[in-house]
C-alpha cells in the first residue's frame, strides 16, 4: 500500500517586500522588470529582490545587477 506524500509547497526565496508585490520566482521579477524598464534610471530606490538590498542610486543598482546577475526594480514605482 503506498504512502500518502504531504503536498509539495513552494517557498519563495526572494524578499518579503517583493512577496508583497506578488512576485515569487525569478521569471516573476524579470517580467516585472521588463514591464517596468521605461524610466527605471531616473529613480531613486531600488530593490534587490533576490539579496533583500536596497539601492538609493541608479549606478548602485545597475553594479550590483552586473556584479550579481539580479534584476533590480525601481522601488519608488510602488
Amino acid at each position: 500500500m503506498p504512502t500518502a506524500r504531504p503536498a509539495a509547497t513552494t517557498v519563495s526565496t526572494l524578499s518579503e517586500k517583493a512577496q508583497k508585490l506578488g512576485l515569487f520566482t525569478r521569471e516573476d521579477v524579470e517580467k516585472e522588470f521588463v514591464a517596468a524598464k521605461s524610466g527605471w534610471s531616473k529613480g531613486s530606490e531600488y530593490h534587490c529582490p533576490f539579496c533583500d538590498k536596497e539601492f538609493w542610486s541608479p549606478s548602485g543598482a545597475r553594479k550590483h545587477m552586473k556584479t550579481q546577475e539580479h534584476p533590480v526594480l525601481r522601488w519608488d514605482w510602488y
